[in-house]
This record gives C-alpha cells, structure tokens and sequence, in this order.
C-alpha cells in the first residue's frame, strides 16, 4: 500500500490505474472491501470472547471501519466511476495518496489492537 501511495504522489509519473499490468488494478482494489468485512466479522465475533478480548476485537474493528472510510476518500478522488481524466490532475492525485496513508495508519493501529486481542487469550 505504501508503494501504491507513493506511485500516486509522483506527479512525474502518467499512471493509469486501470492498466493491468500497474500495482493499483488487483492488488489495490481489494483493500477497500476487505476492511469493511474484517470490521464486520471482528464485531460479531466480538461476543464470543472474554470482556478484555471483546473490547479490543471491536477496537480493531473500528480502525478497520476507518480504514474503509479512507479508503472511500480514495475512491471520491480517483475510483473508476470518477471522471476520466482524474489522474491528470495533481490535487486528485495528491488527496488520493494521502486517504491511502491514512489507510495504512488505521491498519497498524488494527493490527495492533489484534495483538493485544490475541494476548489476552487465555488458551
């Protein structure tokens, strides 16, 4: 994600995302929906645990949810159903890779509330 982001920024570069061949297409497109689900399935797994592990579990979950909103602000900049020509124009570009950053930051902190769920486990 990172990488994506980074590609992004580079305003030297005439990227198009929809070309199969570039990071963006495959490997990007599933980031938005997954988060969503994750978020979901911690919520209602949640219950199934311990007070201390539910909690985190839905802490995860809602950096889970943020990350999925991020990742909308990436798709109001430059998803398919924006106009044409999005990616020729800087400000699209550079708001778009700054959601993907927020993204990113949002995981670590989900993954972080993981771990903290996964220690608590007493197994």
């Amino acid at each position: 994600m990172e990488a994506y982001a980074a590609d992004v920024a580079d305003l030297s570069k005439s990227v198009d995302y929809w070309n199969p061949g570039w990071v963006g297409c495959h490997c990007i497109d599933r980031q938005m929906t997954n988060r969503k689900c994750l978020a979901i399935y911690l919520r209602r797994m949640a219950g199934k645990f311990s007070a201390k592990v539910s909690e985190v579990m839905l802490a995860a979950a809602q950096k889970y949810e943020d990350a999925y909103a991020a990742w909308l602000e990436w798709e109001r900049h430059l998803g398919k159903d924006v106009r044409p020509d999005a990616w020729d124009v800087p400000e699209n570009r550079l708001s778009s890779a700054a959601a993907v950053r927020k993204a990113i930051e949002h995981e670590k902190a989900a993954a972080e509330e993981i771990s903290k769920a996964l220690a608590a486990l007493e197994l």
